[in-house]
């Protein structure tokens, strides 16, 4: 809804609102140097595609990769954030294994309800389990629909990683790519969504 008024509508942006942007041209530039520099690379090369509806409209749809590494076949993208991802936080029932939350925030109580055993409470810190970063759900499907694109121009894609960055650090998460089949459903579902008669 946000992408579809964005392009039909006017808007503006405080410079302060800006300023991801302005970063984020800093590191694609980077990026685009480097490729030129190197062999087995393309950066940021727009490609198209064409998404056939049922309803017999056909629209182009485009994507611009940031880093396609084509002797690994794996895809790279750069964001960047007022911070990088930190530890996954689950949070477990000690006395039956079962998940009662997580998320990549640290949960700021005391104690947690827990529905799956006879206590029925926990102390947060009792029972909150670190892992690994994640990687944010609508970048993972970015990913996934730029490997769908590069495969219908023959560039075959095996796997995928997000670098964030922000002013102090950066965090590689290597992510799983959805399948092709997957990533062209989803796409068809989010097209047919986005040029209908009403707003999504």
């Amino acid at each position: 809804r946000k992408a579809r008024l964005m392009h039909e509508s006017p808007y503006w942006l405080k410079p302060t609102q800006s300023d991801w942007a302005f970063r984020g041209q800093l590191i694609h530039g980077i990026a685009a140097q480097y490729a030129d520099e190197a062999d087995q690379i393309i950066a940021e090369k727009r490609f198209t595609l064409v998404v056939d509806l049922p309803d017999g409209r056909s629209v182009e749809v485009t994507g611009q990769p940031d880093l396609v590494l084509l002797d690994q076949k794996k895809l790279l993208d750069f964001k960047t954030t007022k911070s990088v991802p930190t530890g996954w936080r689950s949070y477990v029932c000690p006395e039956t294994d079962q998940l009662i939350s997580e998320g990549p925030y640290a949960l700021r109580r005391k104690s947690l309800d827990c529905p799956h055993c006879r206590l029925g409470q926990h102390a947060v810190k009792t029972i909150e389990v670190i892992g690994p970063p994640r990687a944010k759900r609508d970048h993972v499907l970015q990913l996934s629909l730029y490997r769908l694109l590069l495969q219908h121009h023959g560039i075959e894609v095996d796997s995928g990683a997000l670098v964030y960055m922000d002013m102090d650090t950066q965090c590689r998460i290597p992510v799983d790519l959805m399948s092709l089949e997957e990533a062209e459903r989803y796409l068809r579902e989010r097209v047919a969504l986005a040029v209908q008669a009403d707003l999504p």
